[in-house]
């Protein structure tokens, strides 16, 4: 009776142990699916990609309209700086733009690689050098980093270009922002 009773015990335990497996695996190969909400990320910033890549053509042709009339510009006395400042106003918007879209397609590429599927690393490294591979979420968010420290950097060129300098006092402020960002520059490329 009592070997009858052992018998009865460790079939049941098997038996749960048996359904506490199949959910386990279960439960694991759900949330090991749920990774796949990922690629809502990675559409939308293939679609961000794309959005920023076509304002920035159509700045592109601004820019062209506008070295167009860059000749007639010149020639007439006083519209030189004007027509040169919003040149170099269009270059640098254009800069911008390519520059965020290029960032919404490195977060794509990144996430779409460390939570959907590995992308053939020698397809990626033969054709565009190890920009693309991405090894971690710190690997991300440091080239992403490196990124907007350079949108950052456009950014303030932009701005710089529109100050007027009037007093000492504006130079070295404006000299001092400029070594903080060669500071940050400086600092983004350490490892």
């Amino acid at each position: 009776m009592a070997v009858l009773t052992i018998i009865v015990v460790q079939l049941s335990a098997f038996g749960e142990r048996d359904h506490m497996g199949k959910v386990k695996r279960w439960f694991e190969q759900t949330l090991v699916s749920i990774r796949f909400l990922a690629l809502l990320a990675v559409i939308a910033s293939l679609i961000g990609c794309l959005g920023m890549f076509y304002i920035s053509t159509v700045d592109l042709w601004k820019l062209f309209v506008q070295m167009a009339g860059y000749i007639d510009a010149i020639s007439i006395e006083g519209q030189h700086r004007g027509a040169r400042a919003t040149t170099i106003s269009y270059v640098i918007e254009l800069v911008d733009g390519y520059l965020l879209a290029l960032m919404m397609l490195i977060f794509a590429i990144g996430i779409y690689q460390l939570f959907v599927s590995r992308i053939d690393r020698t397809q990626i490294v033969d054709e565009s050098g190890a920009v693309w591979v991405v090894n971690s979420l710190d690997d991300l968010k440091a080239r992403l980093g490196k990124v907007v420290i350079i949108i950052l950097i456009v950014e303030f060129f932009e701005q710089t270009m529109g100050m007027d300098i009037a007093t000492p006092l504006d130079a070295l402020y404006t000299a001092g922002a400029i070594a903080l960002i060669g500071l940050a520059l400086y600092l983004s490329h350490a490892r």
